[in-house]
């Protein structure tokens, strides 16, 4: 390893005696997926460390600028230029993720999780939420790569409603929708605030449409200053998911209207990283500590 720095992640919680070996090994798989991506817009995985056998560290691509977040509420506003560049690249870490086989959902998409490296390079950032999705047969399409595994996973202002339902399959278009709720708060520099999910009509309870539970929050954004924005949101804030964009539309929005620069070309070769070797380093120390180092080799 060379001497760029590296973020350390501490990983909160604790593992009960009986449950930690069997949430170890459940980790150490989890890990061998994060491994395995490699897009200059995601940050990258790096290793582990574990004391005792209990997972304990991350180690992580060092971002030095930031949060979206931060940048999006702090300070100057946004140029649309800038913004429009930092969602694209978001835009096409999605697609990354979803196009893979199986497919990795993010599901927990907002702005806190959106890092910015020392040159301004957006990239996607924790993805302890994220999920490997397999292949499914439904009723409806035949053809559908979903979960129905999944449920209320992710930030809830951000979360798109099949996410609230056990019997919905669960795709990329739900990363879509927090990226549409993403895109509104940094446009109109303004917390989401939906309405409650249900209203009251009568003795009923009726369900929102989150249009009309985001009314307020779309309102909020400069229908002039975004108006390439305020053409995308309605294609994302949608209820069903057979009419909303997945995550290739939304690239080809963006492709449309930023360009792709001919650099880019040579840097998405990083998306065809494989894992060549994984060595494991172990102190002989009662604490067992150890650290998993990935080598890559970049095609």
């Amino acid at each position: 390893m060379d001497d760029s720095p590296v973020a350390v992640a501490a990983m909160g919680g604790s593992l009960s005696a009986e449950d930690r070996r069997l949430v170890l090994a459940q980790f150490m798989k989890e890990c061998e997926t994060n491994t395995r991506l490699r897009h200059p817009h995601i940050v990258a995985f790096l290793g582990l460390i574990a004391d005792d056998g209990v997972p304990r560290y991350l180690m992580l691509e060092y971002m030095a600028g930031g949060t979206l977040h931060n940048l999006a509420h702090g300070g100057a506003e946004l140029s649309v230029e800038r913004l429009h560049d930092i969602l694209f690249s978001v835009s096409k870490a999605l697609h990354y993720l979803h196009s893979l086989r199986p497919a990795v959902l993010h599901l927990d998409v907002k702005p806190k999780n959106v890092l910015l490296d020392s040159g301004g390079t957006a990239k996607l950032a924790d993805l302890g939420e994220a999920h490997v999705v397999r292949s499914m047969t439904t009723r409806v399409t035949r053809r559908a790569s979903g979960t129905m595994g999944v449920i209320g996973v992710g930030t809830p202002d951000y979360m798109a409603p099949e996410m609230h339902l056990e019997d919905e399959v669960k795709t990329g278009k739900a990363d879509m929708f927090s990226f549409g709720v993403m895109t509104i708060e940094c446009a109109a520099r303004k917390l989401p605030a939906p309405l409650p999910q249900f209203a009251r009509e009568g003795l009923r309870l009726v369900s929102r449409l989150e249009s009309e539970r985001r009314a307020a929050d779309i309102g909020a954004v400069d229908a002039v200053r975004w108006r390439d924005l305020c053409e995308l949101i309605p294609h994302l804030i949608v209820d069903h998911t057979d009419d909303r964009w997945d995550s290739a539309q939304t690239v080809d929005f963006f492709a449309r209207r930023v360009g792709t620069p001919h650099f880019e070309a040579l840097s998405l070769l990083l998306c065809f990283s494989h894992v060549t070797e994984i060595r494991i380093f172990k102190k002989a120390k009662s604490s067992r500590q150890f650290v998993l180092f990935l080598d890559f080799l970049i095609l």
